[in-house]
C-alpha cells in the first residue's frame, strides 16, 4: 500500500534529496570559485591569427559555440568515411574524433565585447575561435575559413525560413567564419577556475566580466575600451582571462563599443516584443504566423 505525500518516510525523503542537491550545489558554486575574489597581475595577451564566428547572444552560449566550432574542424580534419554523424563512424574514427576535438582546448578563445550589467543577454556581442601562430594558420584557420561556401550554400537553402523561426543551431550554421590578426599586447590577466557549467557561466558574467572592465578603465585610463578575452582550458579546470591595457580598440573587430551600442539600439524594455512575437511563432501553428509577422 502505498504512502501518503505528508508521511514522516516521504518528508525525510524529499528532505533527503533537498539536501544532496544543496550540497551538489554548493560544492559546484565552491569549486567555480564564488567566494574567491578577482585579482588581476599584468602580463602579455599571445595575439595571433584569430578564425572566429561572431555572435549576439547571452555569454554563457560561447562555450557552446567553442564546442561546435571544435566539432567543425575536428569533422574537416577527421579522416572517415561518412562524416557529420558521430554514431555512424568506426571505434578507432570515434576515437579520433574526440581526440581532435579535445586537442583545442588551449586555442579556443572568446572576445567579449559588452558590460552584462547595461544590457539583456539578447544584446551581448561576443566572438568564438582559435587563436594560432603563423606556423600553425594552414592546419587550423584555413581549414575552418574553407568551411564558409558550405555555410553560404546552407544559408541560401534557408534563406525563407523566418529567423523567429530558426534554433540557435541554425543560426550558428549560418554565420561565416571571419578572420583577424591579433596584436600581441600588455593585459591585465585573471586566473579562476573553471567547471564548464552553468555556475561558472554566471559567475563569469556577473563576477569576474565587470570587474576586469572596471580594473581596465581604472588602470588603463579614459581612452581604454574594457574588452576581456578568455581562454579556458577543461583538463585544468582553470581559465584564463584577459584585458588589453593598449590597442583595445583592435579587438573591437571594427564594432562600435557598448557605450556606442547602446545607443543604437535604444533603451531596453522589460518584455522584449519580438522576442514574444519569435516565440509565438514557435508555438502557433502555420496558419496563424502570418498574422504575428503584422503585429506592431
Amino acid at each position: 500500500m502505498n504512502e501518503p505525500r505528508d508521511s514522516p518516510a516521504r518528508r525525510q525523503q524529499f528532505l533527503v534529496i533537498c539536501s544532496v542537491m544543496a550540497a551538489a550545489f554548493a560544492y559546484t558554486a565552491m569549486t567555480s570559485g564564488i567566494f574567491m575574489s578577482v585579482q588581476a597581475t599584468e602580463g602579455p595577451f599571445p595575439g595571433g591569427n584569430y578564425c572566429y564566428k561572431f555572435a549576439v547572444r547571452d555569454y554563457a552560449a560561447s562555450m557552446g559555440y567553442g564546442r561546435r566550432i571544435s566539432e567543425d574542424w575536428a569533422w574537416a580534419t577527421l579522416d572517415a568515411k561518412e562524416k557529420g554523424n558521430v554514431m555512424k563512424l568506426e571505434p578507432e574514427e570515434k576515437a579520433q574524433f574526440k581526440k581532435l576535438k579535445k586537442s583545442l582546448d588551449g586555442k579556443l578563445y572568446h572576445i567579449y565585447l559588452d558590460d552584462t550589467w547595461k544590457m539583456g543577454g539578447t544584446r551581448l556581442r561576443f566572438m568564438s575561435g582559435l587563436l594560432v601562430s603563423d606556423a600553425d594558420k594552414a592546419e587550423y584557420c584555413d581549414v575552418l575559413m574553407e568551411k564558409n561556401e558550405e555555410i553560404e550554400r546552407h544559408a541560401r537553402k534557408n534563406q525563407r525560413i523566418h529567423q523567429n523561426d530558426k534554433t540557435a543551431g541554425d543560426i550558428f550554421s549560418e554565420t561565416l567564419y571571419e578572420y583577424v590578426d591579433l596584436p600581441s599586447v600588455d593585459s591585465l590577466v585573471v586566473q579562476f577556475p573553471f567547471t564548464d557549467g552553468f555556475v561558472s557561466s554566471l559567475i563569469f558574467s556577473y563576477k569576474i566580466l565587470p570587474a576586469m572592465r572596471k580594473m581596465i578603465v581604472e588602470k588603463g585610463g579614459p581612452d581604454s575600451i574594457p574588452v576581456v578575452i578568455s581562454q579556458c582550458d577543461r583538463k585544468q579546470q582553470m581559465c584564463s582571462h584577459y584585458a588589453p591595457l593598449v590597442q583595445s580598440k583592435d579587438f573591437l573587430m571594427g564594432l562600435p563599443t557598448t557605450e556606442e551600442h547602446l545607443a543604437a539600439l535604444g533603451p531596453e524594455s522589460f518584455l522584449d516584443w519580438e522576442h514574444l512575437k519569435g516565440g509565438a511563432r514557435k508555438i502557433l501553428p502555420g496558419s496563424l504566423k502570418e498574422y504575428i509577422d503584422k503585429l506592431p
